[in-house]
């Protein structure tokens, strides 16, 4: 029974920004290219590739106390120094000038799974079932060098926060980024990113705006 609960539980929460809401990428910078089959938007600056998109309009379902929605980025670096990611880096404009942060995974941990959230081990949020956690992560400990030790899981993988700290020259980095947003108040998002490269520290700024239409 317990299985059964904790089974829906990650079905709900994966597929709850389901709606009529449609997202439409609305790129404004030179170079930006929009994948039809994903609708993320791709930017290229001095061998540092960004893609983002929007994930889930409402993570967790519109029942939830507090709105959330969540952003699916993928980071290369192929140039020749590494890449400090934090989510400082990121921030969230909306239609009406509003400024949102990143929300840490532990806050969203918290919002998600008010009674359980201190059982839940970071990176995983919503994560369903520490038992079936321990089972995969003692036969797949030597499998990955990937710091998450849920990779392998697609449905894991969905839930993975964006990983911070450093980024090897090579490297490619993906993972989740949540805001507290009510997506269907809004027309207008555009996901903002600033990221300092190489020994003089240059900044690169990354724009992926996004049209909401109902």
């Amino acid at each position: 029974m317990r299985n059964t609960a904790a089974v829906f539980f990650l079905l709900a929460l994966i597929l709850s920004g389901c709606s009529s809401v449609t997202v439409i990428p609305r790129p404004t910078m030179a170079g930006a290219v929009v994948n039809p089959s994903d609708q993320s938007i791709k930017i290229n600056q001095s061998n540092l590739t960004v893609s983002a998109r929007v994930q889930d309009t409402a993570v967790g379902g519109y029942s939830i106390e507090t709105a959330l929605a969540s952003f699916y980025l993928t980071i290369l670096n192929r140039s020749e120094s590494p890449l400090t990611l934090s989510l400082d880096n990121f921030k969230l404009s909306d239609g009406s000038g509003n400024v949102h942060i990143p929300v840490t995974p532990e806050e969203v941990n918290a919002i998600l799974n008010p009674e359980i959230s201190y059982f839940l081990p970071y990176p995983f949020v919503g994560y369903y079932n520490i038992v079936e956690l321990e089972q995969y992560r003692s036969t797949s400990a030597m499998a990955s060098e990937r710091a998450y030790i849920g990779a392998g899981l697609s449905a894991v993988e969905l839930l993975t926060p964006l990983p911070t700290g450093e980024i090897k020259p090579g490297q490619l980095v993906s993972g989740m980024l949540y805001f507290e947003i009510e997506l269907l108040d809004q027309n207008f998002v555009e996901l903002k990113a600033i990221f300092s490269v190489g020994k003089n520290n240059r900044d690169l700024s990354y724009s992926f705006p996004f049209s909401i239409e109902k």
